[in-house]
């Protein structure tokens, strides 16, 4: 996969460097990043398993 270049906006690169804990600005945010892709994708099951079944009517 290719690295795709994004520029934040200010406050959000305070934010990250007041909550990253000394860790690398692209470690914290890829593992951010990771941590929201597994639950998207956890979620999209059940979502879709929750979801009503539309049924044609037999006639």
């Amino acid at each position: 996969m290719r690295p795709l270049a994004v520029r934040l906006p200010p406050e959000l690169i305070h934010w990250l460097d007041a909550h990253r804990g000394g860790e690398a600005r692209t470690t914290f945010l890829r593992s951010i990043l990771r941590d929201h892709i597994r639950r998207q994708s956890r979620s999209k099951p059940r979502a879709h398993a929750a979801a009503p079944q539309r049924h044609t009517p037999l006639l």
